[in-house]
């Protein structure tokens, strides 16, 4: 006997073109491959790797509208946190082969026109070995928070967990845009000799150090993702499940903070981060309309 395949909500049933976020990978991947081919640039790693990302995402597309049932589409939502970090791993690569120099520069002057001067340098009288080891722990917060956050949402309701994976990989569709047109070190390494009071701390200051040199591809500044990402998912959380917004809101202003604290970022990377997050959030928010009542309930727990 022939069983019916999962239902789908009736504000997905009618989706037929790629979501917002798929729109914005599409673009960055065919930019990328047509910014290459017009330098005269023939890495075959890059054109292969970018070009089967995104033949691989069309297809899901595909595979998804043919038959939309519900594991088809939480697999089709379970492609951007397997294929984020090897696109990352590339952005340097891309940037080298572009010869697109680096931007601090230009980062530090907008901040100067801003503020005066970069708030890194300012924050350096109030350093210390605890505050240090508590803002240190609280970037790596991060870690935790976008990691459990996928798992949590796309578990949930279909709609709902379509919704925020809308919105979280239009942040790093955008996010990976600028780290490719504005590719920048960030104070700690752009300016090194600039700070004059060493940021002291503690065995998670040593883990977050290792951590972000493991981490960082020297291209990735503005926008500030460590600013974006979890400023989209609070402001998801806050609609849709509101206990979670509670319980990470002090830890999130924390790893806000850390950014400047750290040296890791410009004021204007995390302005940047704040309007990519806005835009994201409205995208999560409002493209889909629902053919009858939601099921989700805003501020559920």
């Amino acid at each position: 006997m022939r069983t019916s395949p999962p239902s789908i909500p009736s504000s997905l049933r009618g989706v037929r073109a790629l979501l917002p976020h798929e729109a914005f990978f599409a673009l960055l991947f065919a930019g990328i491959m047509a910014s290459l081919f017009a330098a005269g640039v023939r890495d075959r790693v890059l054109f292969l790797s970018f070009g089967s990302v995104l033949i691989v995402l069309l297809l899901l597309v595909v595979f998804c509208q043919l038959r939309p049932t519900a594991p088809r589409w939480r697999l089709r939502l379970l492609y951007y946190p397997l294929v984020t970090t090897p696109v990352y791993a590339l952005l340097p690569r891309v940037v080298s082969a572009l010869g697109i120099p680096m931007k601090d520069d230009a980062l530090q002057r907008i901040d100067g026109f801003l503020i005066g001067g970069d708030l890194s340098l300012r924050l350096q009288p109030f350093a210390s070995p605890p505050l240090t080891e508590l803002l240190s722990a609280a970037y790596l917060f991060y870690l935790l928070y976008f990691g459990v956050s996928q798992l949590v949402y796309l578990l949930d309701e279909l709609e709902l967990a379509v919704r925020f994976y809308t919105g979280l990989f239009t942040v790093f569709a955008l996010g990976f845009a600028g780290y490719v047109l504005v590719p920048a070190l960030g104070p700690y390494l752009a300016f090194p000799d600039a700070f004059t009071v060493p940021l002291a701390g503690g065995l998670i200051t040593r883990i977050n150090d290792e951590a972000v040199r493991l981490g960082t591809i020297r291209t990735n500044v503005f926008p500030s993702l460590h600013l974006a990402v979890p400023a989209f998912i609070l402001a998801f959380d806050y609609r849709y499940k509101r206990t979670r917004f509670w319980v990470c809101l002090v830890p999130c202003l924390l790893l806000f903070v850390s950014t400047i604290y750290l040296r890791y970022h410009y004021l204007v990377d995390l302005l940047a981060g704040v309007a990519l997050a806005l835009v994201a959030f409205a995208l999560a928010t409002r493209w889909i309309r629902p053919e009858e009542p939601a099921s989700i309930v805003p501020g559920s727990p």
